[in-house]
């Protein structure tokens, strides 16, 4: 499998109990349901927690851990002073490539000499403990923008911060009431 996502279990049924274990499963148990959709030949398996069946064979998943967006810049040494300025530790890696981390939060960043914020600028959602903090820290950086925090319909305090090169920050907190 790609990048070593998954590993091959040992498969204690065999061939023919997985033949077995899909007749069972009856028709259109082929795919894997997720938000509505199946994916061809790719079945959770019923007997495993942290398996899947594919093509008969099983195979143990991967748990996901943590998400790191990538973002575009066109000055890799602005980007990094803007989220140094907004709290983040900053690392350069080369002349292309760079992270920000802040309270378990990492970014990335690739430079992109084509960078054109109305098409390759990116967008994150952060929750935070409190917006309006944040807010008020990111608002005095230098650089990019800030978007004081409203009061969303759905229960939550949101803003957002905007970097210099058009890749959002948007970030919520639970709304007070």
């Amino acid at each position: 499998m790609a990048g070593g996502a998954h590993r091959r279990a040992p498969d204690r049924l065999g061939e023919r109990g997985a033949d077995e274990e899909r007749r069972r499963a009856g028709p259109g148990a082929g795919g894997a349901r997720r938000g509505g959709l199946s994916a061809p030949g790719f079945a959770r398996s019923s007997s495993c927690a942290g398996t899947a069946r594919a093509s008969g064979r099983l195979y143990l998943m991967s748990t996901l851990r943590s998400v790191a967006p990538v973002f575009s810049t066109s000055d890799l040494g602005r980007w990094l002073d803007h989220y140094r300025a907004l709290g983040f530790a900053v690392e350069r890696y080369g002349d292309e490539y760079g992270f920000a981390v802040l309270d378990g939060v990492e970014l990335h960043v690739a430079v992109n000499p084509d960078h054109d914020p109305r098409r390759t600028a990116g967008c994150a959602y952060l929750h935070v403990d409190d917006a309006d903090e944040l807010y008020a820290r990111w608002s005095a950086a230098p650089g990019g923008r800030a978007i004081p925090p409203v009061d969303a319909s759905y229960g939550l305090r949101e803003g957002a911060q905007i970097d210099p090169d058009g890749n959002l920050l948007r970030y919520g907190s639970p709304a007070a009431g």
